[in-house]
């Protein structure tokens, strides 16, 4: 069985989609179709960026999703999956690809997602991936911070690369004290502490905008960032998602629980190699596809 996985903030790139967008059809068709919803030039973003407007959340999130879509569109319906899921950002466009959501509906959400987390909360907030020590050693680190404020572990990426988010201060204080243990500490660029409690205001206007959008019933195994798990009802799956924002991202569990359902093949599908990177860490049986180009998409399609 194969599951398709869309990547999150950080995978982006400039120039991304373009040359997937001058071959296929399909992939033009979902390119231009954002770009009637988005209010601003998001392919010229996308394919031609030389001003690091890719990295700003307000665009990067938009234009990963249109991104990731098609690419998949590109693939169009050659290929069966059998689940999806997406790890943050990226779990949107995993609801579209189960048909949870309408395409529409999807990129209204993370246009105002992106908006939302850009300016996120008035308190100075960081992200900061620390490898080489797994979630006791971290958490042990830094509890004597979460009595002064905000901090929490907010990836569970791999077994051991695990993101902590939290007020500005504290994370610097964490990074202190985390750096003689840990092999590797590398501070995020992003603009607040993502996955914590200081996305509270974020999380209450994400409710209002989803609070219209109409959830169905997956046509696929559907994973959840917040309960690691499959996922089937709509409400429960709306409600999940009203959290999403301020709830860690539990990718570890997810991708266990994908595996315990039978998922053997996971196809990253959009820019990068993150996902895999991670997948390869938390189980060693799977196999690992990365489509994120013309010749992938060709080559993939082939074989399939």
């Amino acid at each position: 069985m194969q599951a398709a996985v869309f990547p999150g903030q950080g995978s982006q790139r400039p120039g991304m989609g373009k040359e997937i967008y001058s071959r296929f059809p399909a992939a033009r068709k979902v390119f231009d179709t954002a770009e009637e919803i988005a209010s601003f030039p998001l392919k010229k973003i996308c394919f031609e960026d030389r001003e690091g407007a890719i990295n700003q959340t307000q665009y990067t999130q938009p234009a990963l999703f249109v991104s990731s879509l098609a690419t998949l569109a590109a693939i169009g319906d050659v290929v069966r999956f059998d689940a999806v899921a997406g790890h943050s950002l990226g779990e949107y466009t995993a609801l579209v690809a189960a048909g949870i959501i309408s395409f529409e509906d999807g990129m209204y959400a993370v246009l105002r997602r992106g908006e939302l987390m850009s300016r996120s909360s008035e308190t100075p907030g960081g992200m900061v991936a620390v490898i080489g020590l797994n979630e006791e050693e971290i958490e042990d680190t830094i509890f004597p911070l979460k009595l002064k404020g905000i901090i929490n572990i907010a990836n569970y990426n791999s077994p051991r690369q695990i993101v902590i988010s939290g007020e500005l201060e504290l994370i610097k204080e964490a990074q202190e004290l985390l750096s003689p243990k840990a092999r590797k500490l590398i501070p995020l660029a992003v603009s607040g502490a993502f996955h914590t409690k200081l996305m509270s205001r974020a999380a209450k206007e994400m409710s209002k905008v989803l609070k219209p959008i109409r959830f169905k019933k997956p046509k696929v195994a559907y994973f959840s960032n917040v309960s690691g798990k499959k996922e089937d009802d709509p409400k429960r799956i709306k409600e999940l998602m009203r959290k999403q924002i301020e709830s860690p991202v539990r990718w570890v569990q997810l991708v266990e629980s994908m595996v315990g359902y039978g998922i053997n093949r996971f196809i990253e599908v959009g820019e990068g190699r993150v996902l895999t990177g991670l997948i390869k860490r938390i189980t060693k049986d799977a196999e690992l596809v990365n489509i994120n180009s013309v010749g992938s998409v060709e080559s993939f399609c082939k074989e399939e």
